[in-house]
C-alpha cells in the first residue's frame, strides 16, 4: 500500500515532532529572556537586605532584629530633605509608642547633601516650623532619621544604630 503525502507528513516520526518542537520552545524562550531582560537597563542592580550601605530597609530589619516593633506608616515629606520619607511607629523593650520618620536616599552622596544642610542649621532653623517637642536627626549611609521627642531612651537607641544626632534644637 502506497502513502499519501499527507499521510507521511501526519506521522512524522516522533524524534523529529520532538525536535522541532524543542526548536519552537528554545527560539520562543530566548526572544522572551531577550525582550524582558532589556525592559529598564537604566535601573541601579537591586541590593539585597543587610548588605552594602545601611538604608531605610537595613534601619528597620536592624530594629526588628532586636525585638522591637515596627510598624510602617503613611509617607511624609519634609520641607527640608529633598527626598520623601515614611513614618514609622516603634515600640517594645520599655520604649513607648514613638513616632519615628526614616528618609531613604538613592545614593550616599545625596544623603550626605542634605545631612550638611541639617547641620548648618541652613534648612529647618531658619523655617518656622512648629515642633511638639525637640527634634533630633540622625544620619548613617543612605538614610536620615527624624524624631521628635525627649526620651532619652529612644535617643540612645537611634545613637547606637545610626551614630549621633547631627542636628538639634
Amino acid at each position: 500500500m502506497v502513502k499519501s503525502r499527507r499521510t507521511q507528513r501526519r506521522h512524522a516520526p516522533i524524534t523529529t515532532r520532538i525536535f522541532f518542537s524543542s526548536i519552537g520552545f528554545l527560539i520562543a524562550g530566548s526572544v522572551a529572556f531577550v525582550l524582558l531582560s532589556g525592559c529598564d537597563a537604566s535601573q541601579a542592580p537591586t541590593r539585597s537586605h543587610g548588605e552594602g550601605e545601611f538604608d531605610h530597609v537595613r534601619f528597620v530589619d536592624t530594629l526588628r532584629a532586636r525585638g522591637y516593633n515596627v510598624k510602617i506608616g503613611d509617607p511624609v515629606s519634609q520641607p527640608f530633605l529633598s527626598v520623601q520619607g515614611i513614618q514609622l511607629k516603634l515600640t517594645g523593650k520599655g520604649i513607648p509608642a514613638t513616632e519615628l520618620q526614616s528618609f531613604n536616599y538613592d545614593s550616599v552622596r545625596t544623603a550626605q547633601a542634605d545631612a550638611r544642610k541639617l547641620e548648618s542649621g541652613d534648612s529647618y532653623q531658619t523655617m518656622k516650623i512648629q515642633w511638639r517637642a525637640p527634634p533630633h536627626f540622625y544620619a548613617k549611609d543612605r538614610v536620615i532619621v527624624l524624631y521628635v521627642g525627649d526620651n532619652a531612651n529612644v535617643e540612645a537607641l537611634l545613637a547606637d544604630l545610626l551614630g549621633p544626632s547631627i542636628a538639634e534644637r
